[in-house]
């Protein structure tokens, strides 16, 4: 169905829970750069819970600042609803007003949540989760339209929509590949090649020289990454013009809860005796249009991390930001990027949780000739995954948007428990009137018995039977 009028521009609504301004994560720049993406084409609204501090390139940010009605009378405006995790459980007037939705669940914060919660009492991890699961199953099971960033990403969602009944001959009816109901749209890159303003580590902070090898750590330190194997890394090779920088230690977002792994990579650094000698931490967040400079002055773009569950599912997306560069990438195994690293030989993949790994790898990098074989192979890359090509499906989409095939008029898809429940009704159903059928049957039965007995009793030879039995 198509849920715009003929010759109207498509509206979409983009809702996220971080902060839009000079400073953004993950989650809000992926907001961003696919609201700009769209409104090449559609009319856009990104709509966040806190006032905005930047304004939309073709398109308006506004905040509803968690104000339910505010949020309301932005979805009535709109034609499409692009979610992001908890929005459908908190805001249900999106399904009830009959919109399409759009879900991004790039990001596996189900299994974020395990690791952000493992050290907390076990009543809390299991409310967490709880919560977590709720919010991922009610965008499983109540959208039309699903956004992953890996094919690795598709296979865990595709399990997750199998098991929530949406997998079923409904949407294998409208397409057995189900590439109507889910697509990968991974972390995307700006088109235009990056440029630098100012400098800002060498010749200005004191603890970087010219020749030094920078290596940089883009983004936050959560808790699913290891920074602790790359201080430890870095302490051992014990190399004095080989640098690394923590780029952002505060998240932007006021709502995102505090993680200790940051302070402990402070703590280690400080016991091995390198913090401010090779390992740096910038207090704060880079403006996001002020990363560049980073990324430009660097040398490698670093990101280590756990072997564990969020691990394989997770996307990145700090990354993308060192391809978009042309830096060389030193990261962990065990993810779809450390993939794309060692199959297109863009750096250096090392083991899980091996600070000698590590320092073998820096070793490597620290050859000129080494680094400027990955840079080509990342300036070969980066044109693949700029923004405007990575999100051409939900371009595509939003110019006939429509619901899943199983949610035609808006209807909700029965969960599997529901199904059961109702197919154990259908069939209770059809016993009742079974047996009804059969109770009828022995009725009509009886029926002609006691008809045929009275005529029995009245006959000649009978009453002349009963008369000689009673003489």
């Amino acid at each position: 169905m198509a849920a715009s009028e003929p010759g109207r521009r498509t509206r979409v609504l983009v809702v996220t829970y971080d902060k839009i301004g000079p400073r953004m994560a993950g989650p809000a720049i992926r907001s961003y750069e696919l609201a700009r993406a769209l409104a090449r084409e559609h009319d856009v609204l990104l709509a966040c819970r806190h006032e905005p501090e930047r304004d939309g390139d073709g398109f308006e940010v506004r905040g509803y600042l968690k104000d339910e009605a505010v949020l309301r009378k932005m979805v009535e405006w709109c034609d499409v609803v692009i979610a992001f995790g908890f929005l459908l459980l908190e805001c249900p007037d999106i399904v009830e007003l009959g919109k399409v939705v759009i879900a991004d669940v790039y990001d596996p914060f189900t299994l974020e949540v395990l690791v952000q919660r493992r050290d907390d009492p076990l009543a809390i991890q299991l409310r967490e989760h709880r919560g977590a699961l709720a919010a991922m199953n009610e965008q499983l099971q109540l959208a039309d339209y699903f956004l992953v960033a890996s094919d690795r990403q598709r296979d865990l969602v595709f399990g997750m929509l199998a098991a929530l009944n949406r997998l079923n001959p409904h949407t294998y009816q409208d397409d057995p590949a189900f590439e109507r109901l889910i697509t990968v749209v991974p972390f995307g890159l700006p088109s235009e090649p990056p440029a630098a303003a100012a400098p800002v580590l060498r010749g200005v902070h004191p603890g970087f020289g010219p020749d030094d090898l920078v290596l940089l750590w883009a983004g936050g330190i959560y808790e699913w990454f290891d920074p602790l194997s790359l201080i430890e890394g870095i302490a051992a090779l014990d190399a004095p013009d080989v640098k690394v920088l923590f780029m952002g230690m505060d998240h932007p977002n006021p709502e995102v809860p505090e993680m200790h792994m940051g302070a402990r990579a402070v703590d280690l650094a400080e016991r091995l005796g390198v913090r401010d000698r090779s390992v740096f931490f910038n207090e704060g967040w880079v403006p996001y249009d002020d990363r560049v400079s980073f990324l430009l002055e660097a040398d490698v773009g670093v990101s280590t991390h756990y072997r564990h569950a969020e691990t394989m599912y997770a996307f990145r997306t700090r990354m993308l930001d060192y391809i978009w560069a042309g830096l060389p990438i030193l990261c962990t195994e065990g993810d779809t990027l450390a993939e794309l690293v060692e199959g297109r030989d863009l750096g250096e993949v090392v083991p899980a949780e091996d600070p000698s790994a590590i320092a073998r790898a820096v070793e490597r990098l620290l050859d000129r000739s080494r680094r400027d074989v990955c840079a080509a192979h990342l300036a070969e890359l980066a044109g693949e995954l700029t923004w405007e090509t990575v999100a051409a499906p939900v371009v595509e989409f939003c110019r006939h948007p429509r619901h899943a095939a199983d949610r035609e008029g808006g209807a909700i898809p029965r969960t599997p428990v529901e199904s059961q429940l109702h197919h154990l009704y259908d069939e209770a159903h059809e016993e009742i009137h079974r047996l009804r059928r059969e109770r009828e049957g022995l009725l009509r039965e009886i029926d002609v018995l006691s008809a045929f007995r009275e005529r029995v009793q009245g006959s000649l030879p009978y009453r002349t039977f009963q008369r000689i039995r009673g003489g």
